[in-house]
């Protein structure tokens, strides 16, 4: 769904969007707030790859779901990295592009942080400048009180009971 909303804005700038995902991925958290988490990180990655690749892959670890977000853009120098998740910050790359690049308040990482921690998962990112950024997201496959979300169960429905 987030790729799919986003591959217009991706096709525009060359810029390809490729989901590898497991089979049976499941998980409780809430809906809406996973799809915003992935939106921020994915938006990231279509404004800061003018042209290549971007790849999210979404992968059960265990009692995690991991998703990995992974560009070929233009990178996050290594003095930023330490402060990419405080609230209004901007990497020097990203405030160096065109207008269309530099857009946003440098909300939408610290929110996709608070709102991982909210589920009691994790965000991280590695980068290298002018070669690409890979941010995972780490969540738990069991939250103590969101629904169950996965094939088949929308936000609020409970999963199919086991006969």
């Amino acid at each position: 769904d987030v790729a799919a909303s986003l591959r217009p804005q991706a096709e525009v700038a060359g810029t390809t969007i490729e989901v590898k995902a497991d089979d049976a991925v499941e998980l409780r958290c809430d809906r809406s707030r996973l799809r915003q988490i992935l939106l921020n990180v994915a938006a990231n990655a279509v404004k800061f790859t003018p042209s290549g690749a971007i790849t999210i892959t979404i992968t059960t670890q265990g009692d995690h779901v991991e998703f990995l977000v992974h560009d070929t853009g233009i990178g996050i120098p290594a003095a930023d990295l330490d402060r990419i998740f405080e609230t209004f910050f901007q990497s020097s790359a990203a405030l160096a592009r065109t207008p269309r690049v530099n857009e946003g308040a440098g909300l939408g990482l610290a929110i996709t942080r608070d709102l991982a921690q909210l589920h009691q998962g994790s965000v991280d990112i590695a980068s290298t400048e002018g070669v690409g950024t890979t941010v995972r997201i780490v969540l738990p496959t069991a939250g103590p009180t969101a629904p169950v979300v996965g094939p088949g169960v929308g936000a609020g429905q409970e999963p199919p009971a086991d006969d």
